[in-house]
């Protein structure tokens, strides 16, 4: 099994936690927590890029043999026991769902950055801090 298969539940799990320690932080640690965002979807764009890869190489290496299908790698393990009963919980890559990680996270990524920056803009066009006078004309809330 490829690494990256067993390693597919850090592409969910970076931004997850990246917002919890966001929400715990102050105000003022925007900058830190912008980065953190960012980060966090940086890394987990880079661990779909390698998922991506492994599935594109899979005929290149040998790999595919004659009569084996596509690239597909399963990965589940028991996650809760009802019972005598065991719910198990896995994933699958293949090419469809590589390509739809790298395009999930690349969007997530652009979304953090764009969002980080449009608060940069309208910290440094409007002083300190966003108030009431820094609002467009004709709107009296944010």
């Amino acid at each position: 099994m490829i690494w990256i298969v067993k390693n597919l539940w850090l592409i969910p799990v970076l931004p997850l936690v990246a917002a919890g320690i966001i929400a715990v932080h102050k105000q003022a640690a925007r900058k830190r927590a912008a980065g953190l965002a960012i980060g966090s979807m940086a890394i987990g764009f880079l661990l779909s890029l390698c998922a991506f890869a492994a599935t594109l190489n899979h005929g290149k290496q040998g790999l595919a043999r004659v009569g084996e299908g596509p690239f597909r790698e399963v990965f589940s393990f028991n996650w809760i026991q009802f019972g005598g009963q065991w719910m198990s919980l896995g994933w699958i890559l293949d090419p469809l769902t590589a390509i739809m990680l790298v395009m999930v996270t690349f969007v997530g990524m652009l979304i953090s950055s764009s969002a980080s920056a449009t608060w940069r803009t309208i910290k440094t066009s409007c002083g300190s801090s966003v108030s009431s006078r820094c609002l467009p004309p004709g709107c009296s809330e944010w």
